[in-house]
């Protein structure tokens, strides 16, 4: 999969899933269905541009655990983000895991000699990088205000 084609499927996917109280007032109680299907098919677009990148798409899995996380969570109403505050960590390194997926899928594609374009020079990894920085610490601490509201 092009950069382009992923780029311009996985940000409205990503944005849709980071919208979670939306999700919820729409759906409802079956909004862990509908995020589950959303989830499925995030994992399947990071999944074939890692793939197609020729490196590790096992790592797809880290972009969508800090979403799962938070629709598990806070559907079945569970409070182990407020009574035990060390999960915090755990979900905090979920949303690094997920950064440095994410800055990797956005590295350019390999030129047609088989050599790596240099990503200093590469506009739209250099655009891509800080929005991903900035889309992960504003969800983790939207997210994580939500799971301790209680």
């Amino acid at each position: 999969m092009n950069r382009r084609l992923y780029i311009y499927a996985g940000v409205p996917l990503f944005v849709l899933l980071s919208c979670g109280s939306v999700l919820e007032s729409i759906f409802g109680s079956s909004v862990l269905v509908v995020s589950s299907m959303l989830l499925v098919v995030a994992w399947g677009l990071v999944w074939m541009r890692l793939y197609h990148r020729q490196s590790h798409p096992e790592v797809a899995v880290l972009m969508i655990l800090p979403f799962a996380a938070y629709y598990v969570v806070h559907q079945t109403g569970s409070p182990v983000f407020s009574t035990y505050p060390s999960w915090a960590n755990l979900y905090a390194l979920s949303w690094i895991a997920f950064m440095a997926v994410g800055i990797y899928s956005m590295l350019p594609d390999r030129s047609s000699d088989g050599s790596m374009p240099n990503w200093r020079r590469d506009p739209v990894f250099l655009l891509m990088v800080p929005l991903i920085i900035i889309f992960s610490v504003s969800c983790f601490v939207n997210y994580y205000s939500a799971l301790t509201a209680g």
